[in-house]
């Protein structure tokens, strides 16, 4: 018992830090886009968390035969496991709202005459996601999403495109076009982690003394953005107001 005990604790260990380092390699992937494509980056994060569950089970199975025979593998067994999980709960996380958030990646608060892009398209790859509209994408918002509407302030365009680009420079996002005379703001915004990146555009309308804000934030990968470009907007009108 204790010698099957004392191999489980080792091979255990051994297997989540090859997990780790797999994990490791699969984050650089994505973050310097070796490939381009991010299904290869995700396959093999895929099998690192597949690893991690191996060892995970291989620690718990030491763990036990430690409290049954008295072998001295408890810590290992319980680092093995804590490693394994550090890896497998957010992978766990994303899986499940992969389930269930809807198929999306593109919003915009005027689906009648969205905000359109100017430089942004000149700074995506051939197997980015589409900028086109199509009606499908449009009825999952309006499904999903109809909250999402423009903003209507009191302030002057001048007064809010200052105000819109005081907030993105908080939030870190990268200006990649601003005309002020135009009231059009585009930006880039980029993942800590795995450096997905996404584009936004505002659009600044007078009306009646007042502006009206319109917004749209597209991912440049993934069938799903979980819910992040909506709530981008939300976030950046509620700074914004």
């Amino acid at each position: 018992m204790e010698a099957a005990t004392n191999f489980l604790a080792k091979w255990g260990m051994l297997l989540v830090i090859v997990a780790l380092s797999i994990t490791v390699v699969a984050v650089l992937m994505f973050r310097f886009k070796l490939p381009p494509e991010y299904q290869t980056p995700l396959l093999v994060l895929l099998v690192a968390t597949l690893l991690a569950g191996l060892a995970a089970a291989m620690g718990a199975l030491a763990l036990l035969g430690s409290l049954i025979s008295d072998a001295s593998q408890v810590q290992r067994s319980l680092v093995t496991i804590v490693l394994a999980l550090v890896l497998i709960i957010p992978v766990f996380s994303l899986a499940s709202k992969v389930g269930t958030m809807p198929t999306i990646n593109d919003i915009s608060t005027d689906l009648d005459n969205p905000p359109v892009y100017k430089v942004v398209p000149s700074l995506r790859h051939p197997i980015d996601n589409s900028l086109d509209l199509v009606q499908e994408r449009m009825d999952t918002q309006k499904a999903f999403y109809g909250d999402i509407k423009p903003l209507k302030l009191a302030a002057s365009p001048d007064q809010v495109f200052d105000e819109a680009l005081s907030v993105m420079a908080d939030k870190g996002w990268d200006i990649v076009d601003s005309d002020k005379a135009a009231g059009h703001i585009e930006a880039m915004v980029s993942t800590a982690v795995l450096n997905f990146q996404d584009d936004v555009v505002i659009r600044l309308t007078a009306d009646n003394g007042g502006t009206i804000v319109d917004m749209r934030s597209a991912s440049r990968t993934g069938r799903s953005d979980l819910g992040v470009n909506s709530q981008r907007i939300r976030e950046f009108f509620a700074a914004l107001n």
